[in-house]
């Protein structure tokens, strides 16, 4: 039996048929598309079985439907191998289509990148170790650090492609909301970086003044 919901954009009421729960419709007035809850209502007085014993609908204590099915608009059920992803508009996942290939170069680059810092530190180290030049070990240091924060924004942003390939391959919800948080984690990491640069060049300055205020008090 057809039930009633509300359109969440347009507030039409829209029948819709029982098969529907769990699934996502559009709505014939505006076209928006929603998913229609996956419990059922709690049936009317009508469909109790002491309304049903009373007998035809044309009994004394029968109640008409609360909405005239000739008044109202019909919801279309969205078909099931469209699935979840018409949740999903198409000027979104074109969006996400064409942001991919440059997020994959960035990865690919910044693993580059990386590597290249490692190495460097490496041979840093190793002609401060064999060569005696031990304040090389502080600069080898330092490339390390520096390109194991690269692989990691890198890694990061390689995952972020990976999702949405998903996301463009099967068209799941699921895989759409792993795409937006994987985007989440770079914006994160970029985040935490520029605060710890800051940090970095704010501690430099007041070292340098400080170094500054010492030598010309000796003086």
């Amino acid at each position: 039996m057809p039930v009633t919901v509300i359109c969440p954009n347009c507030s039409a009421m829209l029948q819709v048929p029982d098969e529907a729960a769990g699934r996502p419709i559009k709505c014939s007035r505006c076209d928006e598309v929603f998913q229609y809850p996956a419990t059922k209502p709690p049936p009317s007085e009508a469909e109790s079985p002491a309304s049903t014993a009373a007998g035809s609908p044309f009994h004394p204590d029968a109640e008409l439907p609360a909405v005239n099915p000739y008044a109202t608009p019909s919801a279309e059920l969205i078909p099931d191998e469209e699935g979840v992803s018409a949740l999903v508009s198409s000027t979104a996942r074109m969006a996400l289509k064409q942001t991919r290939p440059w997020v994959l170069l960035l990865s690919i680059l910044g693993f580059v990148f990386s590597g290249l810092m490692l190495l460097g530190g490496l041979a840093m180290l190793l002609v401060s170790i064999f060569g005696g030049e031990w304040i090389m070990v502080a600069g080898a240091a330092l490339y390390v650090v520096l390109g194991s924060t690269y692989f990691f924004g890198a890694w990061i942003m390689f995952r972020y492609g990976q999702r949405i390939g998903s996301f463009l391959a099967t068209g799941g919800l699921g895989d759409f909301e792993q795409a937006l948080l994987a985007q989440k984690s770079i914006w994160k990491f970029f985040g935490i970086i520029t605060l710890a640069v800051i940090a970095i060049y704010f501690l430099a300055v007041v070292v340098f003044m400080g170094i500054g205020v010492m030598m010309a008090a000796w003086r």
